[in-house]
C-alpha cells in the first residue's frame, strides 16, 4: 500500500474545493480518489506508476501535478558462511566467518542427543557467547539480538558426554 498526499496543495487567492487523483495506466486501485490524501493498493509489479492530482479552487480554476511511485524488488537478507555450521561428537568445535548482506539477521542454534546424556552447545559471534543445554532430546535457542550487515567471526562448540550433534542457522530479522 502507498499513500498519496496532496496536503501541500494551496490556492493563494482563494481555497481548494476539489481534489481528484487519477492513475496513468498500469495496475493499482486508488481507494479515495476525491480525497486530499488516499491510499493506493495493488502495486504488486516492479516498475514505475504515475498518478495525477488535479485540484480545483473556489473559482473553478484547475491545476495538476504528477506523482511517480517506484516499486522495486524487496531485499532479502542473506548469510554466507565460510566454515561449517554443524558440530558433532566427531567434530565438536568449528569456527569461521559469516557475512550478512541485505539486512539484519538473528541466529538460531541448537543441540540434540539420542539418549539421556547432558550436554551444552556454545555459539560465539562477534565476541559474545550464547549457550543452550540439553538433558536428553534436544534444545534450541534463538538469539534475540539482531546483527546488521557485515562480516562476523563465529565459533560453535559442543561439550558433554554422549552422542550429540548441533548447528547454527541465520534468519532474516523483521
Amino acid at each position: 500500500m502507498v499513500t498519496l498526499d496532496g496536503s501541500d496543495s494551496e490556492d493563494l487567492d482563494g481555497s481548494i474545493k476539489f481534489y481528484k487523483w487519477t492513475k496513468v495506466g498500469g495496475t493499482g486501485t486508488i481507494n479515495s480518489p476525491n480525497s486530499i490524501s488516499t491510499s493506493v493498493t495493488g502495486l504488486t509489479n516492479v516498475g514505475s506508476y504515475t498518478f495525477i492530482l488535479t485540484v480545483t479552487d473556489n473559482e473553478n480554476a484547475e491545476s495538476s501535478d504528477l506523482v511517480i511511485v517506484t516499486v522495486s524488488d524487496p531485499v532479502v537478507p542473506k548469510a554466507t558462511w565460510n566454515g561449517s555450521q554443524n558440530v558433532s561428537i566427531g567434530q565438536p568445535s568449528v569456527s569461521g566467518t559469516v557475512t550478512i548482506s541485505g539486512g539484519p539477521m538473528t541466529f538460531i542454534f541448537g543441540i540434540g542427543s539420542s539418549g539421556p546424556e547432558s550436554g551444552i552447545i556454545t555459539f560465539i559471534i562477534d565476541g559474545k557467547s550464547y549457550t543452550a543445554s540439553v538433558s536428553g532430546g534436544g534444545a534450541n535457542e534463538r538469539i534475540t539480538e539482531s546483527f546488521p550487515p557485515g562480516t562476523y567471526n563465529y565459533s560453535l562448540t559442543l561439550s558433554g558426554s554422549g552422542n550429540y550433534s548441533g548447528g547454527v542457522n541465520a534468519q532474516g530479522s523483521p
